[in-house]
């Protein structure tokens, strides 16, 4: 459910989709008509069907119609988005509910340091700091990095504040600017998630310039970015502390862990947790759930399933990286295609 006024149900940032909103902002800075973001259709639907309900003015002499008017933003999860050189914050809904705090890892450490820097706003303005956090984040796939993002933006919702995949640096500025003239304190989590994708769109070196905290409008922010891949970061990125102030290994889950994973998904079901915590040594939480719904739901055999999962890991099937596409069509392969690995 998303809702026109403040995106994709997809916390993720989509590399495709920043490319398109760098070439928006581009073509504005240039003087030139932007392009419409092609994710912002219910945003130009609202604008074409526009429910007028009230006036809003300009000084005492100009008014004009509007909808319905918030004075903030609701507490939620916003992707920014440009439409006919307008800025719109679209709601889209996240998961907050239900979610799983695991003690005494690198996770939880992260979702705490994160709650206690909303608190130290003064200590930041008695030394002239701008008050801002930039956290990476780096493990393999399933070893908790996206649900390290769930559980802070969790709880910067909670405390009133909202939650931005970075779109771009131009478009994210513009964003900004306008957000702080309206709500200046309120916290805000930019999410960065696949960070080396994000570097490699042409305005890297202004998200650099965002990254640095410079800018005004960036107070109360914290930059959470990830990545699988973090031997494609630039030293610029990964030993600059103005820019990403901790990084974070997340490393598959130790036993404890999964025990409690485990645990969270057989709510009292009969399944022998134990035994699978000693099978699923160096298991992804994807693996962990796969072994779940394999056994308990599709009622496969137990041994198969860690067989065939266990090969899943040491057996790795070829990577986009690995192969060469020849005769790719619109909507996939087409027939007679040939694969070179």
């Amino acid at each position: 459910m998303s809702e026109v006024g403040y995106g994709s149900e997809s916390m993720g940032h989509n590399p495709k989709r920043a490319r398109r909103l760098y070439e928006t902002v581009a073509h504005h800075d240039e003087g030139r008509s932007p392009a419409v973001d092609e994710d912002a259709g219910p945003i130009a639907e609202a604008i074409a069907n526009p429910h007028l309900t009230q006036w809003a003015k300009s000084g005492d002499r100009v008014y004009y119609a509007v909808g319905e008017v918030s004075k903030t933003l609701p507490a939620g999860a916003y992707h920014i988005h440009i439409h006919n050189d307008n800025i719109f914050f679209h709601r889209f809904d996240i998961k907050l509910k239900g979610l799983i705090r695991f003690p005494d890892t690198i996770s939880d450490e992260i979702v705490q340091e994160i709650q206690n820097f909303w608190d130290l706003g003064e200590r930041f303005q008695r030394y002239k700091l701008t008050h801002r956090r930039g956290i990476l984040t780096y493990g393999p796939a399933g070893s908790g990095k996206s649900c390290t993002n769930q559980l802070v933006a969790a709880n910067v919702i909670e405390r009133g504040g909202i939650v931005v995949p970075f779109p771009g640096a131009g478009l994210f500025l513009r964003g900004m600017e306008i957000l702080r003239a309206i709500q200046p304190t309120t916290p805000v989590v930019v999410l960065m998630e696949d960070l080396d994708a994000i570097l490699e769109t042409p305005d890297s070196s202004e998200t650099m310039n965002v990254l640095d905290g410079t800018f005004a409008t960036l107070e109360r922010v914290v930059f959470l970015a990830d990545t699988n891949f973090p031997e494609r970061l630039e030293r610029r990125v990964t030993n600059r502390p103005s820019r990403f102030d901790r990084c974070f290994e997340m490393k598959l889950p130790s036993p404890d862990t999964r025990r409690i994973y485990l645990e969270s998904l057989r709510q009292g079901d009969p399944f022998d947790v134990e035994r699978a915590v000693t099978d699923s040594d160096n298991f992804s939480f994807a693996h962990l759930k796969e072994l779940f719904t394999a056994t308990v739901i599709f009622g496969r055999n137990y041994d198969a399933t860690i067989k065939d999962l266990r090969a899943m890991i040491e057996q790795r099937l070829p990577s986009g990286d690995d192969l060469e596409m020849v005769g790719r069509g619109q909507m996939g392969l087409m027939p007679g295609a040939r694969r070179r690995y």
